[in-house]
């Protein structure tokens, strides 16, 4: 490869590496709002909110191989909306519960 072609290839790997760390560090950042929240707000122990976490996370990697047949069959514009639509839905529920 040229080296223009390459230095125009870094300069968009560092455009897209800022807006990486933007979006990794508000995830950091809402979670730790979270479990402040939930902890002192609401009174959850902190052994609760871990395992709610955790059990979150393991229903995530278990559900992983079925969501990929639902996008294959239906398409992926109507499974990013059907995704949409369960994440409101239940951040809905789960702050109505608390």
């Amino acid at each position: 490869m040229k080296e223009k072609q390459i230095a125009k290839i870094r300069k968009s790997n560092m455009k897209l590496y800022t807006i990486y760390q933007m979006i990794g560090l508000d995830f950091i950042f809402y979670y730790g709002i979270e479990v402040l929240f939930l902890s002192q707000v609401k009174g959850i122990s902190d052994a609760n909110i871990v395992l709610s976490t955790s059990i979150y996370a393991m229903f995530h990697i278990l559900l992983q191989m079925p969501m990929m047949v639902i996008v294959n069959k239906i398409g992926k514009q109507k499974s990013i909306l059907l995704r949409k639509s369960i994440k409101n839905s239940k951040y809905f529920i789960r702050h109505r519960l608390l």
